[in-house]
């Protein structure tokens, strides 16, 4: 099954570069012969020259007021997501359309104060009532579901739900990760559970179902699989079974570990025939057992931490045979070698196309951890980078390129990160998913804009921002900034605020490596680093960048003036 879901992605990966081909040939060739402004517009998004379209679309369109509904939609998608201050005229662009758009509703709900915002739905959803009502309010109904639910879920159920949906879907596209979204995603679970039970009442047992497409399909969603399941075992969260979906519409990113939680649910879940109230719950939002909701990032590090301090076993856990095979390979790795870390550096390669995406200030560069990788080695320990496949990947002492190794296998990705002596990662899934086997002391390097998953017991070294006027390194403060934490902030759309992104200093690195290393046993390490400074300096408004971790000892003392 394995070997049969691996030719199957092959192949899609194939049939996505044949897809790729085949509408840039027949936009340049529709362009060629037309002088069609619309397809040379098409061609500049469809070859990820995101800025290139957008001044186009400006120049030609926006300018000369020869716009279009739809083609208009999509210059306020790439607005977003490129974070581009719009003139004037934009919004009145958008009032002269008079008409309810996703995009539009997106774009004013991060850029116009209520009142506005209001006067806008006023004009455009005058017609539409139910939807007005309660959109105005929508971080009001969040908090009072049962109004919600008596006022507006009596009818047009399937209507408000796909209304919902589409407003989340624009938001996850253009990464408005808000504390609207969040909102929004309490909705979509209320609205959801109402149209599927029908006829059924919450007093029946409660079964959540996990659904494939997203909860799997990429590789750091397994934490958030992991931290549900240990949420209802704990009694946290307000669900009494749990079970898998069937027929998942994306990829399941790592067939072993979904195996491997399938069986754990089959087995400690055991459905019977009886009826039950069902529950397709979304990876933003969990109901807990006083029937709040609270966001599933802040959550699962507590659910975590609770696990780990009532010194619960890993869910996943490695068979017999599993275990001689995984130490047989991994001692062909170590040679003279006593230990490991596992090791995996965030770069393009991973999707197709994803040297494109706008969320690259995530990436870094694998010649900087070369100081830890000899500090490592002179230590008795090897270095074992996961990840996928490179071309001419540096070779040097004390480094082990297991990913492009002819070793390398979903089993063993999962078995290397569970018998590592810690993780040294990137903001990336692989990075959080030492936490499901309860290791709880790990290194975060080259954070950038602060989404991401705070581990127990770990320290982060964050990225710096760079003046590109006085080349001074900014204060860690200006992060505060840039709210909601987006992912699209790379080098490119830092240019309009005159800034880059710097990464970490080898010998930054190399420091933080020799700090945890040096104290990995110590049993005050946890409540020590209680105490530290953090990475996010200040906390934020937005719920999505909460999450805080400590900064290394040296990092303080390195870069005082940076920290106030």
């Amino acid at each position: 099954m394995q070997n049969n879901l691996k030719e199957i992605l092959k192949k899609n990966l194939i049939l996505q570069k044949l897809r790729y081909q085949l509408k840039k040939n027949f936009l340049k060739s529709s362009f060629k012969f037309t002088k069609n402004k619309l397809n040379k517009f098409d061609l500049l998004v469809h070859d990820g020259k995101y800025d290139d379209a957008y001044n186009y679309y400006f120049k030609f369109f926006i300018k000369k007021k020869q716009y279009s509904y739809n083609n208009f939609n999509k210059y306020l998608s790439l607005s977003m997501r490129l974070r581009k201050k719009e003139k004037k005229e934009t919004y009145e662009h958008i009032y002269k359309f008079n008409c309810w758009s996703t995009e539009m509703y997106v774009f004013l709900l991060n850029n116009l104060n209520k009142y506005e915002l209001n006067r806008w739905l006023d004009l455009v959803l005058k017609n539409d009532l139910k939807f007005l009502k309660f959109i105005k309010k929508i971080d009001f109904y969040s908090r009072n579901k049962r109004l919600f639910v008596n006022k507006y879920l009596n009818s047009n159920l399937s209507e408000i739900y796909v209304f919902i949906k589409k407003i989340i879907g624009a938001m996850y596209f253009n990464d408005m990760q808000s504390n609207h979204l969040y909102s929004f995603s309490i909705l979509e679970n209320v609205v959801h559970e109402k149209y599927i039970n029908k006829k059924s009442n919450k007093k029946l047992s409660k079964c959540a179902i996990i659904n494939l497409d997203p909860w799997t399909q990429s590789i750091g969603h397994f934490y958030y699989i992991d931290s549900f399941i240990k949420g209802v075992i704990l009694g946290i969260l307000d669900y009494d079974e749990i079970k898998f979906s069937e027929n998942p519409r994306s990829i399941i990113s790592n067939y072993y570990l979904y195996k491997k939680y399938d069986g754990f649910l089959k087995k400690t879940f055991k459905l019977n025939k009886k009826k039950y109230f069902y529950s397709y719950p979304n990876m933003d939002a969990w109901r807990l057992k006083s029937q709040k909701y609270s966001l599933a990032h802040k959550l699962s590090y507590k659910i975590q931490k609770k696990w780990m301090d009532q010194k619960r076993e890993p869910i996943v856990q490695f068979s017999k045979t599993e275990e001689e095979n995984g130490k047989l390979i991994i001692n062909k790795f170590l040679g003279h070698q006593k230990w490991f870390v596992t090791l995996h550096i965030r770069d393009s390669g991973y999707r197709f196309r994803d040297n494109l995406w706008l969320d690259t200030s995530r990436n870094s560069n694998i010649r900087n951890y070369k100081k830890a990788i000899s500090y490592i080695y002179i230590n008795q320990g090897l270095s074992i980078r996961l990840g996928e496949k490179k071309k001419n990947l540096l070779k040097f002492r004390g480094f082990f390129d297991y990913g492009s190794s002819k070793y390398k296998s979903e089993f063993l990705d999962i078995y290397l990160i569970s018998k590592s002596k810690f993780n040294i990662g990137t903001c990336s899934g692989i990075s959080y998913l030492p936490i499901i086997f309860n290791k709880n002391r790990n290194i975060l390097t080259n954070m950038s804009i602060p989404f991401f998953i705070n581990a127990p017991g770990s320290i982060g070294v964050p990225k710096f921002f760079k003046s590109t006027i006085n080349k001074k390194y900014q204060k860690l403060s200006l992060y505060n900034q840039f709210n909601p934490p987006l992912l699209f902030y790379g080098n490119k759309n830092l240019k309009s605020y005159n800034l880059t992104i710097e990464e970490n200093h080898p010998e930054d690195i190399l420091l933080a490596v020799k700090e945890l290393n040096e104290n990995f046993n110590n049993k005050n390490w946890l409540n020590n680093i209680k105490k530290r400074r953090t990475f996010v300096i200040k906390k934020s408004k937005n719920l999505f960048c909460n999450n805080r971790i400590p900064l290394p000892k040296m990092f303080i003392n390195k870069y005082k003036n940076l920290l106030n």
